[in-house]
């Protein structure tokens, strides 16, 4: 079951819901006058995204339909490479602020239950 609020608590909340509702027009950024939305169109013909050759796998905005990129067409940036990895040496260790240190191998990971996460990735320069 969720988390409880108190009645003070969701008073606050839909005072400040109903505030946020009383934001003037003019407040909310918009295009000037006589400026347009233009799309981004000057995207190369022989643009491939998915180049599993290349050294990083770019998101195709061409492909944006809604708030979640699937797996496939989520990018990827690899500005050193890929490392080689040997599968039978290779350990993920796990230390730091945990309750336990642990290592796993690529097999012990293999044999993990899969996790799907929704999660929001945003840039800020």
């Amino acid at each position: 079951m969720g988390e409880r609020s108190t009645r003070r608590e969701t008073l606050q909340r839909g005072v400040a819901a109903s505030l946020l509702a009383t934001v003037p027009e003019w407040a909310i950024p918009a295009l000037g006058q006589n400026e347009a939305d233009i799309p981004f169109t000057d995207i190369p013909a022989n643009f491939n995204p998915g180049d599993t050759n290349a050294r990083s796998r770019l998101l195709d905005i061409r492909k944006i339909d809604g708030l979640i990129t699937p797996k496939d067409q989520f990018f990827a940036v690899q500005h050193l490479g890929r490392p080689e990895v040997d599968p039978a040496s290779y350990r993920l260790q796990i230390t730091g602020m945990v309750k336990q240190a642990a290592a796993f191998s690529l097999s012990d990971l293999r044999a993990m239950r899969p996790t799907e996460l929704t999660a929001a990735f945003e840039c800020w320069q």
